[in-house]
Parts: C-alpha cells; structure tokens; sequence
C-alpha cells in the first residue's frame, strides 16, 4: 500500500476496489459533504449502488464549539447526550439556538444539493458511509448517532485514511468499519494526499450531475475576474444541455450585441449552454488598440474556459468567435483538446495564423459572400488549420445585416457544433484527459519482451495480413519489436513473406540472399545493396539479425514495396534480357535508351518534365505491356526471376509518374505510391498462393487506415485503408508503434548526414501523452493495447494529434506538421507504445545523393 494518495479520486478507486466484498448487500453509498463525495463517487461505480449525501451537524456546547454534545441532521431532529447537558448545566435557550444555526447551514445546502440528487429512504437498508479522512472523528460520530435513529438495516464505514483514535470511537458505533491506513502519528488527513484542496460546491454537483444525469435551467448575468478586471457576461443553462458555447465578441461589440444574442438565442433552442462574456472591460474596449490585441484577448476567454469549468463541469466546450474574438477564439482552442469545435463569423482568423496548426478542434469559417477582403484572409488560415471547412453566405456583408444572412450562419453553426459533439455523450462526462487514460489503461497490456505477447501473437495470427507500423524510420526499438514478431508469425504460424517500406531491387537481393548458399554475410549484403538515402532505414543494426536468422529458416521472402527506383530497376531488367526472345529484349533496351540522358538521375528526369511533359511516358507503357505479355514458357527464366522483372517494370512505369506527377505537389503522387504499394503487394500474395499470409512493414502514415485521419479530407489515400478495402477488415490487421520521448536518427535536410537527434516529449493533449500518462500509471515501459473491438462510444474514437516523424527531421520546429489529427480507434487494430526509445544505429554514412524526397507527409 502507497503511503500517499494522489487525490481523492485515487482513494476512493482503491477503497472502491476493498469495499467490493459489501457488495452483496445491495448498500446505499452515504457521503459526508464535500470531502467525502469525490470518495463516495468511485464506490457507487464500483458497486453500482446510490449515492446519496447526509447532512450531520455537531452540535457544540455553548462557548466550547468543539466539544460535542449532540448532532442535527437535515430532518431537523436534534440528538442531545442529555447526561453531558445536565451535568455542565448548559442552558436550555443556547442549545437551541446553536442547533438551529446548525439546521440552518444545513439546509442552505441541502437546498443546493437536492436540486440535483433525490434523498433516498434509508428504512430497512445497509449504508456505507463515506468520508476522506477522520482525525477526531467527530463529525462522524454525529452522522452516525443520526443514522441509529433511522431504522437502518446495517452500517459501515469506510475511510482511506483514520486516526488511531477515532477508529477506536467509530468501530463502537458502526457494524463494520474500514481503513485503508491507520497511521501512529495523524496530525491531519491531508498529510496523506498529495493533493487535498478544498472540495467546492460546483465538483460536488458535477459528481451528482454524473450519478444521476439531473440539471437545473440557469438564465443568469455572472461577472468573470481576471486579476482586478471584471469582465460582464451572461450565462444560460437549459435543462440537460448537450454543450456548452462561448462568445468570443471582437471590433468592441459587447456581450449585449443582438448578433450574437440572436445566435445563443437558436443554440440554447436547441439544448446548448451559452455563455455571452465581454473580452474587454468598458475602459479597454475604448482604447481601439486593444481590439486587436489578440494575445489580450485570448487570456481572457482562457480565463473565462476555466471559469466555466466550475460552473457547469465536465460540459463539453465550443468556441463562437466574431470578427477578431475569432482569432481569440482559436489561439486559445490552440492544443486544447476540450474544445470540441469552434465557429467563426465574418472572423479574422488570420491574426491567430501561427497557431493554426496547433488547433485540432473541427473549425468552420462562416464568411458573408460580399465580404472579399475577409474571405481570402479566411482562405488563407483554412489552409493552415487541420479540420476546417469554409461556409459563404449568399449576398452577406462582413456584418451579415442583409435579410436571412444571420439565419443562415445560425443554421451553419447549429448544424457544425451537433455534429462535432464528442460521441462520448451523456452531456456531463468525464473529462477528456481522464476518460482516455482509464480506456488506454483498460485495453493494454504492459510487456517487457515479445514473450509476453504470445497470446496476442496468437489471437492475430489467422490474418492474411498483419501490418506492422513505425512513428519514426530511426527508432531501435520499432526494428527490433517488428523483427521478434515477425520471426515468431514466420516460425509458429507460417506466414510466408515480409514486405517493407523499402526499394523492390535492392529488397529482392535479399531475398536471393536468403534462399541461396553463398557464404556472404547478411550483413556485407545488407551494406552493399541499400546505399540510396535514407540508408539507415534498411542498412542498419537490425536488419542483418533478421536476414539472418530468415535465411537460416530458409522460407521466407524480404521484398520492398516502394517506387522510387526508377534507374535501378531499368538495371535490372537489362541483366535479365539475354534470357528474353532477342526481337522483343532490342525493343525492351531502345524503349528505355530514352532515360539515358539523365544519367540515372531521377531529379534531372523530374526536372525535364516541366519543359518536355511528354519525358519517356510513351516508351515506359509500351514496355510495360511488353513485359506483362512475357509467359514462362517464353524465357528460360524461373517463376520467381519473370516475376522479379515483371515487378522492375511495374516499378519504373509507376516511379515514372511518381517523378512526373511530384513536380507539381499534392495527393496525386502520394497517392501513385501507395497504390503501387498495393498493386505489389497483392501480386506477391498472388505469388506465394491463395493461402499465403504476409507481414508488412512501412511507416504509420502508410499503414495506419488514411479513413480515420485529415487525409481523406485532403484527397490522400495509404496502403492500410486500401488493403482493407480490398480484403476486408477481418483479413487485414493493423499495427501501430509510437513512443513519447527518447532519441532518433534522422536528417535535417534531404539528402543531409543522418544525426541521433533528440526526440522531445510528446505535446500535451497529444495521444502519446496520453499514453505516457497511462504507462506511468501501469508502471510500464512498454504496452500493447488491442483498439480492435473499442466501443464506439469510446474516447479512443475522439480524434487527438499523433505524432509522425520522417527522415528529415528538425525537433526544434516538431510542433509544424509532425502531429496527424487521429482518431487512434479507427486508425489502428492495436498500438504497440514504447515510453522511451533509441535511436537505430545506422552500419554506414555512405549514401547515393539525388534522389527526391516524398511528398506528404515529409519523408514517411
């Protein structure tokens, strides 16, 4: 047992965990307000039992509140030890008095709380009753002197923590009575909490709000303090709200303004709070200045965010933004994963625009169509932004005037703040961080080698393809965990082939390496054959471990599915000629006589295309075609040698308009290699026999199903989407591999000297941080956690940035496109997290220069 709880709600999850044996006794949970409800909370969960609270005062004698001479509880009846009053006289009169002062802070809180949580009849039934802590005990005694004269069936009593003392007196007063510590030396309850602030009245009502999901409708001015401004507003509450939204006003209008009144008005129609606030106090907002003080601006709707947190807790939060409360609006929903979404109306989000990329929040910009200065400057930050969409009111001006205009943006941000609830709904829900954490914790397993993954390995293992990710390509851990798992499918389940992100050429030669009797070394193989940049990606530490234990197998293929070599492939396929009909292998070598200016360079091929578009297009196809025709019966080649230059082909004809296409940027050539990733991997299926089963190994981007990311949006598709399009969910599994901090090997520039860099910590919100979070918490360094099967309703299904890091890489500037807006459960069927890793160590710094990077995301 820890000597320390971290807070309440640790406490109370591990005496929920130790009150498990009451549970046959169908008990009602009975709370001592406030400490105990957080306590209280966790128990009812765990025993599925009601929570009500019990409102006991003591009643302390005249002059000496500290020494009790009764109590009075919320029905109003005092319980006096008549012995004690008798002995020290105290009078009747001032014992009335001090028990109805008592009765009445009683009931200035009951009547707070019953508004949200029924009392229950507590006649014929056992009760746990639940505080954080006895010192004197006092107050305990009290409620328990009460309860003895409410026909109760039963009492227990259960505390995280109690004086030795008070332990004593209560055990004489309960049926049961339960401590998790019961220390020798007890000052103070809070010396055993590491965090033991005051319970306000807003958590306990949010705890109610959960337990029994009852709301009040509150319509109400309310005044914010920032430090010793005070910021005007007004906050309405319907009954069972879904969300709650908050103005942000800009160009000096109020919280007054009938715009935005009009919009809270149709959004509280429809079940969201709203809370209208000014950003600026009436001295500020007559400085012009300070309307464009964005930064000012931003700290007061952070301010007002933290406010409303108390007020109506665990309530998800939108941001309405309008003119520059836009810009407001967004670089405070900057890396805020709480914001559910944010709407901005005739906004300038421009002015925010170095933040837009830390905004992972569902954005729309609602721009009056006559309004074009504006709708460029929203253009413009809808590019930066990661989920956005842009929305042009028909005949509207920048102030939407015109009849219908506000109707519309109305019906416009109604439609996008419903769509973008979590889907995690009851409206008063966990928190974010909270609820993630407990879902990655109930799905993992912690693991420290491949050994303990056997019954995972297993319950995989009659997929066709099982996929295996990465977050970086210089990562020692990623090589080392795919290579264990690899080799144990390859061993115990006969899984015929490893395809990775890798070149097809310089892959095949392992393959022969692998099947053949040479004496090489898989590792003088290795360094010979991957000399393109990145080398590091297969010319590393690992790879000869794992060439050599397949070729000491002696049944299973490493091939590459990647495009890029071009030039290489050509050179391949010119060797294999002379077994070819010689009419059809002169047309073949003319074909290709066309690249022959470019000197294997891909760039010069690439670049010329801009001035000579038509490049050797014509003469890949045709020999393409040739190629394809060619039947074994043709060549004196074997199976697998035809298939080798049939596949060089496909390479080169796809590499063509990879380079063709990469000129001009976007989806189109991300999109070639992929598919080509597909194409070839379908074909070595085809291969290896209807029966055959693979592994691949690429990067996250590629493998991670392109649905559950912004890439569909963009128009990206990647191999793991597709590959479960084309076998199905149930024959394809997908792997991902993330880690939160630790080191990598990358380059700073393309074609730049590999460096062990430093891998900062994962941003805060991001979904490795979450896990990192959980990995503490399981005292893990490793986990695996099986996404396939999470309900959707899980937090796992909410959309958080992952972190992906290519080739080139700069940790300085990560926060700039490293983190992919991902819905992880969707994304992925397991994620296999390494808390710390290292940086894979590459056999040489040789490498062929030229080559062009790829084009989204960065080197991945």
């Amino acid at each position: 047992m820890r000597t320390r709880f971290d807070n309440r709600e640790h406490a109370g999850k591990i005496l929920a965990d130790r009150c498990q044996k009451f549970s046959s006794l169908d008990p009602i949970i009975l709370a001592l307000p406030r400490g105990g409800v957080p306590i209280a909370h966790q128990i009812a969960r765990a025993l599925n039992s009601p929570l009500d609270v019990v409102f006991v005062k003591k009643i302390g004698a005249p002059r000496n509140e500290e020494f009790a001479i009764g109590a009075i509880a919320e029905d109003g009846k005092a319980i006096l030890n008549d012995d004690i009053i008798s002995i020290n006289k105290f009078k009747k009169d001032e014992i009335e008095a001090i028990a109805k002062d008592r009765l009445a802070e009683i009931k200035t809180r009951s009547n707070l709380y019953r508004q949200y949580i029924p009392q229950i009849n507590l006649e014929d039934r056992n009760v746990i009753v639940v505080d954080d802590g006895l010192a004197t005990g006092a107050t305990m005694e009290a409620t328990l002197l009460w309860l003895k004269t409410q026909k109760v069936k039963k009492i227990i009593v259960a505390v995280p923590v109690s004086s030795k003392d008070a332990a004593l007196k209560i055990t004489k007063l309960c049926d049961e009575f339960l401590s998790l510590i019961t220390p020798d030396d007890m000052w103070a309850v809070g010396m055993w909490y590491q965090d033991f602030d005051q319970v306000s009245d807003d958590e306990v009502i949010a705890i109610f709000q959960k337990q029994t999901g009852i709301s009040r409708v509150q319509d109400r001015d309310v005044w914010i303090e920032d430090g010793m401004n005070i910021l005007q507003g007004h906050l309405h509450v319907p009954k069972d709200p879904k969300g709650i939204v908050m103005f942000a006003h800009g160009g000096g209008s109020s919280h007054k303004s009938p715009r935005n009144q009009f919009v809270a008005k149709a959004l509280n129609e429809a079940g969201f709070a709203t809370l209208l606030f000014d950003l600026l106090t009436f001295n500020e907002s007559l400085n012009r200045k300070n309307v464009f003080d964005i930064e000012l601006m931003t700290n007061r709707l952070l301010v007002a965010t933290e406010w409303i947190k108390k007020q109506v807790p665990h309530l998800p939060i939108g941001y309405f933004g309008a003119s520059t409360g836009a810009a407001a609006a967004l670089k405070a929903a900057a890396n805020k994963l709480e914001i559910f979404a944010v709407v901005s109306r005739g906004g300038r989000p421009d002015l925010a625009i170095d933040q837009l990329h830390e905004v992972y929040a569902p954005t729309l910009l609602i721009v009056g169509e006559a309004d074009e200065g504006v709708i460029e400057l929203n253009e413009m930050a809808k590019a930066k932004l990661y989920n956005c969409q842009l929305a042009l009111i028909p005949k509207a001006t920048h102030l939407f005037e015109e009849p219908g205009t506000l109707e519309e943006v109305v019906e416009y941000a109604l439609s996008w703040f419903k769509s973008n609830l979590p889907k995690e709904s009851p409206a008063f829900k966990i928190p974010v961080k909270e609820s993630v954490i407990n879902e990655i914790e109930e799905h993992s397993k912690s693991f420290n080698g491949v050994s303990d993954l056997n019954a995972w390995i297993k319950s995989i293992a009659h997929h066709k393809i099982i996929m295996l990710g990465e977050s970086t390509h210089g990562t020692k851990e990623y090589y080392a965990l795919r290579a264990e798992i690899s080799k144990k499918l390859i061993d115990e389940y006969d899984y015929r082939f490893i395809a990775v992100e890798g070149d097809w050429p310089d892959c095949y030669h392992l393959t022969k390496h692998i099947y053949s009797t040479e004496e090489k070394s898989s590792r003088e193989v290795v360094m010979k054959h991957f000399r393109r940049w990145p080398t590091w990606m297969w010319a590393n530490d690992e790879i000869p471990k794992l060439v050599e234990w397949m070729k000491q197998s002696g049944r299973c293929g490493f091939y590459g599915l990647d495009v890029y070599s071009l030039f290489e492939s050509m050179d391949e396929i010119k060797k294999h000629l002379i077994h070819i009909e010689p009419k059809i292998a002169g047309r073949i070598l003319e074909g290709y006589r066309c690249f022959e200016s470019y000197q294997c360079n891909e760039i010069d091929y690439a670049k010329s295309l801009l001035k000579m578009p038509r490049g050797c297009q014509e003469e890949v196809v045709s020999n393409l075609r040739e190629l394809l025709r060619i039947r074994l019966e043709d060549t004196t080649l074997s199976k697998e040698q035809l298939f080798d230059v049939k596949q060089n082909a496909r390479v080169i004809s796809n590499a063509e308009k990879y380079y063709r296409t990469m000129m001009t940027g976007g989806a189109e050539s991300w999109n070639i290699r992929d598919h080509h990733m597909m194409e070839t991997l379908e074909n070595l299926l085809n291969l290896h026999g209807p029966n055959a089963k693979c592994i691949v190994w690429a990067h996250n981007t590629h493998i991670g199903d392109y649905h559950a990311t912004d890439m569909l949006e963009s128009g990206y598709i990647n191999l793991g989407g597709l590959a479960r399009e084309r076998f199905g969910m149930e024959q394809v599994y997908l792997t991902g591999f993330s880690s939160y901090q630790g080191e990598v090997t990358a380059g700073k520039a393309w074609g730049a000297p590999f460096k062990k860099m430093t891998l900062p910590k994962a941003k805060s919100g991001s979904i490795e941080d979450y896990f990192h979070k959980s990995a503490q918490n399981l005292k893990a360094v490793q986990l695996l956690t099986v996404l396939k099967g999470v309900h959707k309703d899980s937090a796992l299904h909410r959309v958080f940035g992952h972190r992906a890091v290519g080739v080139v890489y700069d940790p300085n500037h990560e926060g700039h496109g490293n983190y992919v807006p991902t819905s992880i459960a969707k994304r992925y069927d397991a994620m296999i997290f390494v808390d710390r890793t290292s940086a894979i160590s590459p056999l040489s710094d040789i490498a062929a220069a030229g080559e062009f990077p790829e084009t989204y995301p960065l080197g991945q």
